[in-house]
């Protein structure tokens, strides 16, 4: 409470100065005379608003590339009500929001732009204008309004590419690249100065698309990239390139068809194609021919087929093929063909012979070009016996050959067939037989024991049998053994002796040649000795006996020792039974071992007492 007057004063009205604005006051007059004082009732009166205090500048929270947050304190003394806030930036308004907002996000920035806010708080009496904010710089973005490049050529594999920045760069240009889109070329230096490039390596005749990409960053930020529209264009022709040789094929002794691929690469319009030919050699021709290596064009248009007539006779010709544009011409690689000979007049003579049993040389006389009426391409050489027929193909340049793999003892007949082209023609065939051979390469054979008794003999083909196999025999220590066995496989050996030495041989017989393999020694098992006499006894004395024997008549192995025995045997009636165990009968029978001690006439028992 404040005391207005320091002293009593007679006026009735004053004047308060220095009131804060939009303030609630409460005021009451004192009367003052001799006898005391007196007090009037509060009255509260309101001043009225004025315009805010002081604001301070905002804070940038957020910076993005196209817009930013801007945040702000009210005024310490706002001195009213304060209705709204004004946005300026760049020291122009840029937005109004309510006077309860303290945050604004401001859009619609330019890209890489610097920026300074302020804020400027108002009441009904008037506004009040922060200072400026920190400047910021907003982040880039990709660039913007890129122009079409434009091209120029004057050559059929390369391009002059030209362009122009964007016009709204929204950062710093990083590069730029060009598309074509293959190939793709990126541009990193002298970018505000070179906007061209030579583009090389390009297909002639070509139709590309250019596009210029710019990319923008700033800072330790990337903006982006923006392509412009594309600029089309096509490269200059040229000559083709590319040309495949002609394919030919011969049909008969005067006709050769010949045919062909476009150029991968025609490089132009108006592909048309020209055939050459020129005669190399002509063998069956009495004098040499006039038009010997002279080109001719035989044909000239659009096709890709050529049927070539009214050839000559075993003939050799080359062709080549010219592809030809608007701007000029290539030529294709020589391709060689020599047309087929007529019908052979006259085979070759034959002769073969054996050189071993399982090996015929055959030998014959080249034909002449007359002879086949045309150049030899291979020969054909056939054999067969009764049961088969085998040929294979000779190279033109031999005269000999030689067939392996035969059967001995067999007849062949030889057929020689000569082939010129088209055309061939047979020799007359040639019998000759092969000479007889025992089969080669019996190895001993493999045995496994089964018991005392038997042996199983393993059947296995000799390395070279010369032939077919008609019979298997073993035998063992000499005697034979008929299998009945035409093949390979196993045969069991019975009623053999006990732990005896065999040797067992294999016979492979072929027709009416046998061979035997050399032998293999193996004893059969052990078995238990058989025909063992009983020992012979001499009474040396009321304690002492002397006992012989004789070792088995069949030991059947090897006698690892021998174990003697000896029975005593005491005659009992019915009325002697064991006291002990009755069920067990009458009479015991003991066997003792002859190194167990007797006691008397009785052996001992751990179970039985034996009475005398």
């Amino acid at each position: 409470m404040l005391r207005l007057f320091s002293k009593p004063t007679i006026y009735l009205h004053h004047i308060l100065k220095d009131l804060q604005p939009y303030t609630s006051y409460e005021l009451r007059v004192i009367a003052c005379n001799e006898y005391g004082d007196t007090f009037s009732n509060w009255t509260l009166i309101d001043t009225e608003e004025d315009k805010p205090g002081p604001i301070d500048p905002p804070l940038i929270l957020e910076v993005k590339a196209r817009e930013t947050t801007i945040s702000w304190q009210p005024p310490s003394r706002p001195n009213g009500i304060v209705t709204h806030y004004n946005i300026y930036q760049n020291s122009h308004l840029h937005a109004t929001i309510p006077g309860a907002e303290a945050k604004y996000v401001a859009s619609f920035l330019q890209p890489y732009t610097v920026y300074r806010f302020q804020v400027e708080g108002c009441t009904s009496k008037g506004c009040s204008l922060s200072s400026e904010s920190l400047p910021i710089q907003t982040l880039p973005d990709a660039p913007e309004d890129i122009p079409a490049p434009e091209l120029y050529s004057d050559t059929p594999t390369s391009v002059l590419v030209s362009w122009e920045s964007p016009s709204i760069l929204n950062g710093e240009i990083l590069s730029y690249e060009i598309y074509m889109p293959n190939p793709r070329i990126t541009i990193t230096n002298n970018l505000t100065t070179a906007m061209s490039h030579v583009v090389t390596n390009l297909i002639p005749f070509t139709n590309y698309s250019v596009t210029i990409e710019a990319c923008t960053g700033g800072g330790d930020y990337i903006g982006g990239c923006t392509k412009s529209l594309p600029t089309y264009m096509v490269t200059l022709p040229t000559f083709p390139q590319n040309i495949s040789s002609v394919t030919v094929t011969p049909i008969n002794e005067s006709v050769i068809t010949v045919y062909w691929h476009p150029p991968s690469k025609p490089n132009g319009h108006y592909i048309r194609y020209e055939l050459l030919r020129r005669k190399i050699q002509q063998p069956l021709a009495s004098n040499p021919p006039e038009d010997l290596n002279l080109w001719d064009n035989i044909y000239s248009g659009t096709q890709w087929f050529y049927e070539d007539k009214g050839l000559s006779r075993n003939t050799t010709y080359a062709y080549k093929l010219i592809v030809r544009n608007e701007v000029g011409y290539m030529s294709s690689e020589e391709v060689i063909v020599t047309t087929s000979g007529g019908f052979s007049e006259k085979g070759t003579n034959v002769t073969a012979k054996p050189l071993n049993h399982t090996a015929i040389e055959v030998k014959w006389t080249t034909p002449t070009l007359q002879d086949v009426q045309g150049c030899i391409e291979y020969y054909f050489l056939s054999w067969n016996d009764t049961v088969q027929i085998n040929s294979k193909k000779v190279p033109a340049s031999k005269n000999s050959a030689v067939i392996g793999e035969l059967y001995p003892n067999t007849q062949y007949q030889i057929l020689l067939q000569v082939f010129s082209g088209l055309h061939s023609i047979k020799s007359e065939p040639v019998q000759v037989t092969t000479p007889d051979v025992e089969p080669e390469g019996l190895f001993p054979p493999e045995i496994v024991i089964i018991n005392s008794t038997a042996l199983c003999v393993i059947l296995a083909l000799p390395s070279n049998s010369n032939g077919i196999v008609t019979e298997y025999s073993i035998y063992v220590n000499n005697n034979r053994f008929e299998t009945r066995m035409k093949a390979p496989g196993s045969f069991i050996v019975e009623d053999l002796s006990p732990f005896t030495l065999y040797d067992i041989q294999v016979e492979s017989c072929r027709r009416n040649i046998c061979v035997r393999s050399n032998g293999t020694q193996i004893r059969t098992a052990e078995d238990v000795p058989e025909d063992l006499s009983p020992p012979w006894i001499y009474v040396l004395g009321s304690r002492s006996l002397q006992i012989n024997w004789t070792s088995p008549g069949q030991p059947n192995g090897i006698i690892l020792g021998y174990e003697l025995l000896r029975k005593a045997q005491h005659p009992c009636t019915e009325e002697k039974q064991l006291s002990k165990h009755r069920s067990e009968g009458t009479c015991l029978l003991l066997e003792c071992n002859i190194h167990e001690n007797i006691r008397g006439r009785r052996c001992c028992n751990p179970h039985f007492k034996v009475t005398p």
